[in-house]
């Protein structure tokens, strides 16, 4: 009975690991979503309407070089200045 026990227990265990890598993932993922709308937002505000090329452009950036836009955003004069960063 102490084996099924210890079976069971490790089966538990590995299941909240799962579940919470799967949380991080997830999470992650928001993350990522919501820092593009943001960004986006930004870029609209600033220089009116985003053409598809940037949205697009801005939509496949990991969180890094969103982080690096955020930034970047300030030093802008115009969108064709985000569409070289984004060709960097």
């Amino acid at each position: 009975m102490e084996v099924a026990n210890r079976w069971v227990q490790r089966g538990i265990e590995q299941g909240e690991i799962k579940g919470k890598k799967e949380g991080k993932e997830e999470g992650l993922k928001e993350g990522i979503a919501h820092e593009q709308k943001v960004i986006l937002k930004q870029l609209q505000k600033r220089f009116g309407s985003v053409p598809t090329e940037v949205e697009e452009g801005v939509k496949k950036l990991e969180l890094d070089s969103l982080e690096s836009l955020a930034e970047a955003i300030f030093d802008f004069a115009n969108i064709d200045d985000v569409k070289v960063w984004l060709r960097k």
